[in-house]
């Protein structure tokens, strides 16, 4: 018996519905357009039946990215169910409903928000609050507040539409599941980005398993937690996870699909966050072609697609075109959006700051406070929109030369940047790299108010800007390890301390984008309960409050801070501005202003690469690779391979004047300062982190530095009051051993033995590794270093039967974390670590200790990262890193430098040496058992240090700095 035209036509609904359940949208419209059809014909254009199909596919097609055909359709709709049912009929609303979401995708924000106001309250009458559909019309009407940027009454509805349906509905439904997302979305116009990747990250695991991978709504939700990744300046997981979400959504929606050139333009932020920008504006551009073409010019997102163009072309800067698209981008969002819409408000902000950098000061001022003072009402003053207003304001104040209406910002800054970054359920990772983006304005306003007068606040914004992650840690080891807790407290803290830094191992160890995100939700689940249970336990119990304090160190706690006969010099980098606080052992502090030093980095990095390679400075810079040239204004710049010298430079041939140009920025304005101090201590800043002070000429006699002092450096100088605080409760331990050692670890690659300097390490500088799965790749590249078992042996001789030595096949990693969950590294003063290094450039938490490659195991592949060391238990008052390339690792604003120094440090070792570039091994065996010589006889870590460099550079063979400039010292010294 063959069906009915009825019959097949709630079939064909049937197979639709299911169509549109799974995501297989193109399916669903072709089968609803048949239903249709076929109710049309046998039932007539209005029937209830026929509408209901209708109105589906009017939804499908948005879902198709067909939003002109979706509006027309569901207006449409919306009449003929009015005069069929009438005007309060459910499904009446449910048909006006439709309309406000076809409202919402074509960008008509207005009558989106009528449209959904009205439906919620019909709802209400209708079904009573509690009604799926109530609560979902409420999700709706969010939604669309969210689309006029009225965010706050859009989050208080959010938090109940995604309390009331799991209370109805339970988690697991696909409405919850959309209120979470939305919820989520909300968090982050709000500026609450912790709250906002707490919520993605759980959301993600859940829609997975309900809808599975390649579904839509699943791919909405990991293109949100990209997005997030980006707010807090995670740019390596936001494009990893951008690139899958962007090729699913090729596949399952199109190439032309509205929500697939939406994470187009999300690739496009991501790279250009990495400074890959020709590869971003490519992509924004062909977004935003493809946008005007589906969606026409004046829709919300073809405007946001113009934005993405406008920013990736400011970075590579042309500030013309920028603000000329500026102002056209800024004029239609006021059209379309309206004057306070947050959207248009960050075309504001942008538009100032064009007219900043392109001199246009009048105009910029009145276009930063208007800014400014929309934000403030719409915002709040805590919203990271309305912080980044006052830095660019500040800026442009600087620019007018009214530095003390710019430094006047600095409190609001401060206080939104700080309110930011202390979000509870950050990693330490995250909370980093969150910071990273609000740092240099930190800088900026301690120069502004040391000019304005204020040196001690100055001094105190130059310290809240550094290394603020190292010494939050130190603080939370320091209270966990006072024993003040309780037996049972102090055990769940252990515990959640033991299996987050096991989590933060998984992540670093993760072989694909996938796993490592895994291992991130986990961990950072952890570190929100980790919060939670340190909040708890600090209200509890005062002391362990007390010690989990950070200090801070401001211009009242500097008297004693610095030992006599010393100087402290803490350096402050911004925007090629070079400023010094200057500390003497009384408390005094110092203002010095250095002015602009154009082309600092490239300065450094060419003053370094002239004297680590130990042959004439010349060979550095071979032909056909990089090449330094000198600008007419003095400044220098390392070209890249192939690329012509601008008009007016001339190569650099005597590199002696790289290092005289560097001494007259840096020491030549300091020296009342330093005249006749045999210490300094040094917190450089910036690109300084890379440059041996020691081996600069300094003085009458043009002698290197270390000639007439020792000096050591920190990464602060509240660093460094920790750090001196940590030593001196280490020294009254009783009962330790003296040397830890490990040398002469077994690698795979079974070359002739050779000196350090090695074509390996040449190779080694054009990788770029993105996560620890990767670090395998370096495998092949680390000749053995035989010499380090010689190294260990004399250094082992001057502690004899004080020290533990672990050599050959026993310098692995498995060896080490064996002897750390047996608690015997906490047992000794020193620590030696004879071997290969790896500096990452671009991943401080890849940077290696290579122990030995044989007999490896998926826990210990032997490479002890910096993101793995900070679970080691270590009660070491020095580790030596004797190893190439272990140095100090990429410069992160706001925390220095990070990789093996920071991460010993939070481990809980006080002093590390380390080498800036590869070292020759036979040079090193000499000069770290002169080292520890002097450490045995009980001369401190930086004056052993400083006598060895001048023992090595007055030396018959290793006088050359290649061989001695490269050991620094970094701690308490």
């Amino acid at each position: 018996m063959s069906a009915t035209p009825a019959w097949a036509s709630a079939e064909r609904m049937q197979q639709a519905d299911e169509a549109h359940k799974a995501g297989r949208y193109a399916e669903a419209a072709r089968l609803y357009e048949e239903a249709v059809q076929h109710f049309q014909s046998t039932l007539g254009e209005k029937a209830h039946d026929t509408l209901l199909a209708r109105n589906r596919l009017a939804l499908t097609y948005g879902d198709l990215g067909r939003y002109a055909d979706q509006l027309k359709l569901a207006e449409q709709v919306l009449k003929d169910r009015t005069e069929h049912s009438g005007p309060d009929s459910p499904h009446t609303i449910t048909a006006m409903g439709n309309l406000g979401v076809a409202y919402f995708n074509s960008g008509r924000i207005d009558e989106l928000v009528t449209t959904n106001e009205k439906v919620l309250a019909l709802r209400t009458k209708a079904q009573g609050e509690r009604d799926p559909l109530t609560v979902q019309a409420m999700g709706n009407l969010a939604q669309a507040y969210n689309s006029a940027g009225r965010h706050r009454e859009a989050a208080a509805l959010d938090e109940r539409v995604y309390r009331q349906s799991a209370e109805i509905q339970g988690e697991r439904h696909p409405d919850t599941l959309r209120a979470m997302n939305n919820l989520a979305s909300t968090y982050g116009r709000l500026g609450r980005n912790a709250d906002r990747l707490a919520l993605n990250e759980r959301l993600l695991g859940l829609v997975r398993e309900v809808l599975g991978e390649r579904h839509p709504n699943t791919l909405v939700v990991m293109n949100n937690l990209a997005l997030t990744y980006g707010l807090l300046g995670r740019g390596e997981e936001q494009l990893a996870l951008t690139e899958k979400t962007l090729a699913l959504r090729r596949e399952v929606l199109g190439e032309r699909h509205p929500e697939t050139l939406l994470t187009q333009g999300n690739m496009g932020l991501a790279l250009a966050q990495l400074d890959r920008l020709e590869e971003a504006i490519a992509l924004d551009r062909q977004a935003l072609q493809v946008y005007v073409e589906v969606l026409g010019e004046r829709h919300p997102q073809t405007l946001n697609s113009r934005n993405n163009v406008e920013n990736s072309a400011f970075k590579l800067g042309r500030f013309g075109e920028y603000l000329e698209h500026t102002r056209r981008t800024l004029q239609l969002r006021r059209e379309v959006l309206g004057e306070k819409h947050p959207s248009t408000l960050f075309s504001m902000g942008n538009l100032g700051y064009a007219l900043t950098r392109s001199g246009q000061l009048d105009e910029a001022l009145e276009v930063s406070l208007r800014t400014l003072e929309l934000r403030q009402e719409a915002l709040g003053g805590l919203h990271p929109d309305t912080v980044v207003s006052l830095g660019n304001l500040a800026v442009t104040y600087q620019e007018l030369g009214r530095t003390r209406d710019a430094a006047a910002l600095s409190a609001r800054y401060v206080a939104g940047a700080e309110h930011l970054r202390a979000q509870p359920g950050l990693s330490a990772e995250t909370r980093r790299s969150l910071f990273e983006t609000y740092a240099r304005y930190y800088r900026s306003f301690s120069r502004l108010q040391a000019q304005s007068g204020d040196v001690a606040e100055g001094f105190r914004l130059a310290e809240l800007g550094k290394a603020r992650t190292l010494l939050e840690s130190m603080a939370v080891q320091r209270a966990a390890r006072a024993g003040v807790l309780p037996p049972a407290e102090q055990e769940a803290l252990e515990d959640l301390g033991r299996r987050i830094a096991a989590l933060e191992q998984s992540v670093a160890r993760a072989r694909s984008p996938e796993a490592r995100q895994n291992f991130e939700v986990s961990r950072n689940e952890l570190a929100r309960q980790h919060d939670a249970l340190q909040a708890r336990l600090r209200e509890q119990f005062p002391k362990f409050a007390q010690l989990g304090d950070v200090r801070l160190v401001g211009a009242a706690e500097l008297k004693g801070l610095v030992p006599e006969g010393a100087v402290a010099v803490n350096y402050v980098h911004a925007a090629d501005r070079l400023d010094a606080f200057v500390v003497e052992p009384s408390g005094v502090l110092h203002w010095v202003p250095l002015g602009q030093v154009p082309g600092l980095a490239d300065a450094v990095d060419i003053w370094r690469r002239a004297h680590a390679s130990g042959r004439p400075a010349a060979a550095a810079f071979p032909t056909g690779g990089p090449q330094p040239v000198r600008h007419a204004d003095g400044s220098f710049k390392l070209l890249g391979a192939g690329v012509v010298p601008p008009v007016g430079t001339t190569r650099v041939q005597d590199f002696a004047e790289v290092g005289t140009w560097l001494s007259q920025r840096l020491l030549a304005p300091l020296a009342v300062h330093l005249q006749g101090r045999a210490h300094w201590i040094v917190s450089p800043d910036g690109p300084l982190a890379q440059l041996p002070f020691e081996a600069l000429p300094y003085g009458d006699t043009r002698q290197p530095a270390v000639a007439s002092a020792e000096i050591h450096y920190t990464q602060s100088l509240s660093v460094f009051a920790a750090s001196r605080d940590l030593q001196s409760r280490y020294r009254s331990i009783e009962g330790r051993q003296d040397l830890f050692a490990m040398g002469n670890a077994q690698y795979e690659d079974q070359r002739s033995p050779g000196d350090r300097v090695s074509s390996s390490q040449e190779r080694l500088r054009g990788l770029r590794l993105r996560d620890a799965s990767q670090l395998r790749d370096l495998d092949g590249l680390w000749p053995d270093l035989p010499g380090t078992e010689a190294e260990v042996k004399s250094v082992a001789a001057l502690f004899a039967g004080s020290s533990s030595v672990h050599l050959g096949e026993a310098a692995t990693e498995q060896r080490l974390q064996a002897l750390n969950a047996q608690g015997e590294l906490r047992r000794y003063r020193y620590l030696l670590l004879a071997a290969h290094g790896y500096l990452s450039p671009d991943q401080p938490s890849l940077s290696s200790v290579v122990l030995g490659l044989q007999q490896r195991t998926p826990e210990a592949d032997g490479y002890v990262t910096a993101a793995e060391w900070p679970a080691y238990d270590l009660r070491s008052e020095l580790t030596v890193l004797s190893a190439c390339d272990s140095g100090f690792g990429k410069v992160v604003g706001g925390e220095g430098v990070m990789g093996l120094p920071f991460a010993l440090f939070v481990a809980g070792n006080v002093n590390t040496l380390l080498t800036l570039w590869p070292v020759d091994d036979r040079a090193t065996a000499e000069f770290v058992a002169a080292f520890f010589a002097r450490v045995k006889s009980g001369a401190t870590a930086s004056q052993s240090l400083a006598a060895t460099k001048r023992e090595f550079s007055r030396h018959r063979r290793w006088s050359h700095p290649a061989y001695w400039a490269a050991f620094v010292l970094v701690g308490a010294g």
